[in-house]
């Protein structure tokens, strides 16, 4: 059966590939993207409108269809200002995941962040746990919350420290084992692949740590090698 997914992020980095993995997916016949700015391209498959994400009644009508992928986020660079971070980080995902309950949609899959925790004393962790306890409050039954440790991918942004940084955590990975698995770099392409194979599942399990982020992508990667 045909489906509609409904991206809000799209821009993003994590965005991007699920862009890319949707379109491809013959299991959505539509892709309603709802987005601050244009894509740049466009589809047969897919439905574009540019909004005000902070204006509430600007979008959350356009959130029609079976299954909803948040990838909104910022950073203290872009949003030094704490009270529109929260704005931004808390209280979109929060809508969103409000409107598409109210609007009858199956699944959402929201991207938070490793070390997410509502009573942490650290500003971004304690933020991104406040967002998952309002996704559990507010959002569809099966709503699914993805904790992603440093993400990996082909930026737009040319971060000099950032790619330092990930360099040393590919060298590195492979002495993170055990408990400490989760904190290996992760690539945004396989947190797409994993987000869209689990909405499709019907899970009850809520929330997915980096390292079991990894190893749904990992099976859903070998599944479709071998279906070909």
């Amino acid at each position: 059966m045909s489906k509609v997914g409904i991206i809000i992020g799209a821009t993003g980095l994590t965005g991007n590939y699920l862009i890319k993995e949707l379109l491809e997916d013959n299991r959505y016949s539509k892709l309603v993207v709802i987005s601050r700015r244009p894509l740049g391209f466009k589809h047969e498959k897919m439905e574009e409108h540019i909004v005000q994400l902070l204006d509430t009644n600007d979008w959350t009508e356009h959130i029609q269809g079976d299954h909803v992928f948040c990838c909104i986020g910022t950073t203290r660079k872009k949003t030094p200002d704490k009270k529109l971070y929260y704005k931004i980080d808390f209280g979109i995902p929060k809508k969103i995941a409000l409107a598409a309950k109210t609007n009858g949609v199956k699944g959402f899959a929201v991207i938070s962040a490793i070390g997410a925790n509502s009573e942490s004393s650290i500003f971004y962790n304690r933020l991104k746990g406040e967002m998952e306890n309002a996704i559990k409050k507010d959002g569809p039954d099966l709503s699914y919350i993805m904790r992603p440790s440093i993400i990996d991918g082909s930026r737009k942004e040319n971060r000099l420290l950032e790619k330092i940084g990930l360099v040393g955590f590919k060298l590195i990975g492979f002495l993170l084992v055990g408990r400490f698995k989760k904190y290996r770099l992760i690539h945004a392409q396989d947190i797409a692949v994993a987000m869209i194979e689990i909405v499709n599942s019907s899970e009850k399990k809520m929330i997915y740590e980096s390292d079991e982020i990894q190893s749904l992508a990992d099976r859903t990667k070998f599944r479709r090698t071998e279906q070909n």
